[in-house]
């Protein structure tokens, strides 16, 4: 499962296998500092802007996120603002649009036209000691769509130990195909896999650890989940979804995207889900 970059077949084979991939040295250290530095200034920025009582150290790889504890406590909106500035930095894009983003798509998914999921890239930012904010076990082609060939890829900006809460992982769930949802809300949330002890049961899981500069490639339908942050450090993990436009169902729909778009799983797929009457 672990491979590096650039891929071979056999590496190919193994995530056609188990629906993920662990690339070692993905993006270079220069790419992912300049992100670090880019979140840094933003908590600069938002600490002289508000005036807060917050003194930060000077940038370095390991506290680029400085003063994200005292906001945490004192300060939480201000928090949800840096979440979604994040995603609005240059050096992020230049990240989340790689060449070897098309590239490894393209051999992975074996397809000569890929596209950039609409709007599904971000960056997650998991803090200690808040639940609230985790997602349940789920595909992302649920809220996401496009088209269930597509791939997530993952990588964090801080080492990701067991104590940061790494992603859960079913290897091998992708050959499901797609799964039964019960739709009980509005948002992801509210996408839940009918029966997922199911899954649970069928599927052994894994929480890799993953390293800065290193990728974890999960196919969009391997079920997978999150896991409580107990550490004492946020988990800032970027994500970028790529899909094949060749794939038939992605085509019959074409290409409509998920939430983000204002794309609904149940009315593009009323044999694989169950929407109750909501009053």
């Amino acid at each position: 499962m672990i491979s590096n970059w650039p891929l071979t077949e056999k590496d190919r084979d193994v995530f056609e296998d188990l629906g993920i991939l662990y690339i070692k040295n993905f993006y270079s250290k220069e790419a992912v500092l300049e992100v670090q530095k880019g979140i840094y200034e933003l908590f600069k920025v938002t600490i002289e802007t508000y005036n807060l009582d917050i003194e930060q150290k000077p940038f370095s790889p390991e506290n680029f996120d400085f003063g994200r504890a005292e906001m945490q406590k004192h300060y939480r909106p201000l928090l949800g603002q840096i979440y979604n500035a994040v995603k609005k930095l240059p050096a992020y894009f230049s990240l989340a649009c790689s060449p070897q983003h098309k590239e490894v798509t393209e051999f992975l998914l074996r397809s000569n036209r890929v596209g950039i999921a609409s709007r599904g890239w971000g960056v997650r930012m998991d803090n200690p000691a808040e639940e609230k904010y985790l997602t349940q076990i789920h595909q992302d082609y649920t809220s996401q769509l496009c088209s269930p060939s597509g791939i997530v890829i993952w990588s964090p900006l801080r080492k990701v130990t067991q104590e940061l809460g790494p992603v859960k992982i079913y290897p091998k769930s992708h050959h499901e195909g797609i799964l039964d949802i019960d739709v009980v809300g509005e948002d992801s949330y509210g996408l839940q896999i009918r029966n997922p002890d199911l899954i649970l049961k069928k599927y052994d899981s894994i929480c890799p650890e993953v390293n800065v500069t290193d990728a974890v490639i999960i196919h969009m339908l391997t079920v997978h989940e999150s896991t409580p942050n107990v550490g004492q450090e946020t988990r800032w993990a970027m994500i970028s979804r790529y899909f094949d436009f060749n794939e038939m169902i992605g085509r019959t729909h074409g290409w409509r995207g998920g939430l983000q778009e204002g794309g609904d799983f149940a009315s593009m797929h009323p044999d694989k889900s169950f929407k109750p009457n909501f009053r």
